[in-house]
């Protein structure tokens, strides 16, 4: 289900613009704001870095939003100088402790973030988005605040308001289709059936799924996944993003681990083949040393070759001139000896 807290928290960011930090010092009553990404880049833009105590000390007053109940927002330039002379005087301890209040308020709203998708899709969302119509949601008739158009519009804002008009495209779209659908069924009815059919097919897809969101708050899964699995599901497009991340980053599973000591096991095979073979051969020249070289081409025989032959050879080798040379005489004994042994190429 959609975290409450988060919902809360959505709400005040899109539909205020902050979330809110009460503290009280030297006898104020005083509720701090978050600040927003224009406010505080004007900051980082007018000191440069946050180790100056100047831009920490303009980071609490752009911070501020109520002191005793009156709204600085309203009065945030006649009142700049009278707060900064005060931030300035208070002792270094106070001033760390708001500052690291402040960080873990602006942490505290980007932890929200991932759910703005889900929070857009609810009916409450779509809503409110009706109510402004084409304005801001930092107008002050809309917030009830006044000065919150003074700040600008924070991220969160940015963001709903990009997928609220994403979504008036779609219903938009849709209108289109079907009226285009009604114009072509005049002509071809059972094609615009099944055009429609298809439509409406992917159009309650995207509902539902948009519904699942609302509800969980989020479209990001936290997906299972353990060096000890076999394998991490990959049914959705989420899953698969995210074993592909997983691969792309080096992380291996149980599978992973598997494959490769697999084919780490046939190259070790193959190696060791391969020494075999080798060492079978070298044993085979070394027995045959004193014999020709074996090989599988063919060539002619040197005349120095011919005569080694000539001395090495055995009783039942029979040697035959070629066929012009040869004489009748010749070849008659040749062919009375032909099932004595005759020298062939080995494999």
């Amino acid at each position: 289900m959609f975290k409450d807290d988060a919902y809360c928290r959505l709400s005040d960011l899109i539909f205020k613009g902050f979330l809110f930090l009460k503290m009280e010092f030297a006898g104020h009553k005083i509720i701090f704001k978050t600040v927003n990404e224009k406010e505080q880049g004007l900051i980082k833009l007018k000191y440069g870095s946050s180790d100056n105590l100047d831009y920490n000390i303009d980071f609490m007053i752009a911070s501020l939003f109520m002191v005793d109940h009156e709204n600085f927002l309203e009065k945030k330039e006649e009142l700049y100088s009278k707060f900064f002379d005060l931030f300035s005087d208070i002792p270094y301890q106070l001033h760390k402790k708001i500052i690291e209040e402040l960080g873990a308020l602006k942490y505290n709203s980007y932890e929200t973030f991932d759910f703005i998708e889900g929070f857009s899709f609810t009916e409450y969302s779509r809503r409110a988005w009706e109510v402004i119509g084409n304005s801001l949601p930092n107008k002050e008739e809309f917030t009830g605040v006044a000065g919150t158009e003074k700040i600008g519009l924070n991220l969160f804002q940015e963001y709903w308001i990009e997928i609220n008009k994403v979504l008036d495209e779609e219903e938009r779209y849709n209108k289109d289709f079907s009226l285009a659908i009604l114009i072509a069924s005049a002509s071809n009815s059972k094609g615009a059936r099944l055009t429609r059919a298809r439509h409406d097919a992917d159009v309650q897809n995207a509902k539902e799924k948009r519904q699942k969101i609302a509800q969980e708050g989020t479209s990001r899964k936290k997906i299972d996944w353990s060096q000890q699995g076999w394998a991490a599901p990959v049914d959705t497009a989420e899953e698969l993003v995210a074993e592909l991340e997983r691969q792309m980053s080096g992380l291996k599973d149980r599978h992973d681990r598997f494959i490769e000591d697999y084919m780490k096991q046939l190259s070790d095979d193959a190696e060791n083949r391969a020494q075999a073979e080798k060492q079978r051969l070298e044993e085979v020249r070394k027995k045959n040393a004193d014999m020709l070289p074996i090989s599988g081409m063919q060539r002619v025989l040197t005349p120095q070759e011919s005569q080694e032959l000539m001395k090495k050879k055995p009783n039942n080798l029979v040697i035959v001139k070629s066929d012009e040379l040869a004489s009748e005489e010749e070849k008659s004994r040749f062919l009375s000896k032909i099932g004595s042994k005759i020298l062939t190429p080995r494999n």
